[in-house]
């Protein structure tokens, strides 16, 4: 699914956070979207799965979303937030049914394929130890793939990931960044994720955006974008872009030169 966003502004009741953001992310790519806090990273995710007002053009394969029902909207884009809401006596199994929705009719009930689509994705993200668990028991990784299994039952070609790997450890955070890019090739869905670890978004997103104080700053290969220059003047961190074996940048926070133990 191609994505394009034409002088997209949005905010929280007078407070506009985006201020005309525009962007194109071509079908089966992985954009990733940076930027110090409160740049506007999640507010952008927000308005693409419509769920905050925008002034500007929002468009899915030519069609703008404000024209779209919701059911539509859900077929279309799944949303994975940085702190899901999980319902209290829910079991894992029932929430991850919860992205079928879109396909099940107002008065209907799963079918087989739904609950095939979900015991697959169950499986693939090494939950189905946790089918009967109620979610709100979750450790807080755990939950994030639960989360996550819901977005991949729901089968959208785009999906919005808010800093997917924020509550993970490092083995978990690199099987399920495997297990998107793996799908997003397979299946050709397009990605836009926020990331705080800039070595890992450089690794994983075939272009990046750096969103500061609601405007697009950079863009482009995380050569372009990952400079210690760039950082140092939107995230006012002092850091060193080393490269791994492949030529990927791997940035480094680097001490300001206070000796150890000054305040």
């Amino acid at each position: 699914m191609n994505v394009s966003i034409t002088a997209v502004s949005a905010g929280y009741g007078a407070r506009v956070v985006l201020n005309e953001i525009s962007l194109e992310v071509p079908g089966g790519s992985w954009l990733g979207i940076i930027g110090p806090n409160g740049a506007g990273k999640s507010t952008l995710l927000r308005a693409v799965a419509r769920l905050l007002p925008y002034d500007g053009s929002i468009v899915f394969d030519g069609e703008e979303i404000g024209t779209l029902d919701r059911r539509s909207v859900a077929r279309s884009v799944a949303y994975v937030p940085q702190s899901p809401i999980f319902p209290e006596g829910m079991n894992v199994t029932d929430f991850v049914l919860l992205g079928r929705t879109p396909y099940i009719s107002h008065f209907g009930t799963e079918s087989k394929r739904d609950l095939e689509i979900v015991f697959d994705v169950l499986t693939t993200l090494d939950l189905i130890e946790f089918r009967e668990r109620p979610v709100t028991t979750l450790s807080g990784g755990e939950a994030q793939r639960v989360a996550l299994a819901r977005a991949l039952a729901q089968q959208a070609p785009l999906v919005l990931l808010d800093e997917p790997t924020a509550a993970l450890d490092v083995g978990h955070q690199q099987d399920v960044l495997d297990l998107i890019d793996e799908l997003r090739r397979t299946q050709q869905l397009t990605v836009m994720s926020t990331m705080h670890d800039l070595t890992l978004v450089g690794q994983f997103a075939d272009s990046l955006v750096l969103l500061s104080n609601g405007v697009v700053v950079a863009e482009g290969g995380a050569s372009d974008v990952l400079t210690a220059a760039t950082i140092n003047e939107h995230y006012g961190a002092n850091v060193r872009i080393l490269r791994d074996d492949v030529g990927n940048p791997v940035v480094v926070p680097w001490r300001n030169g206070r000796s150890r133990g000054s305040l």
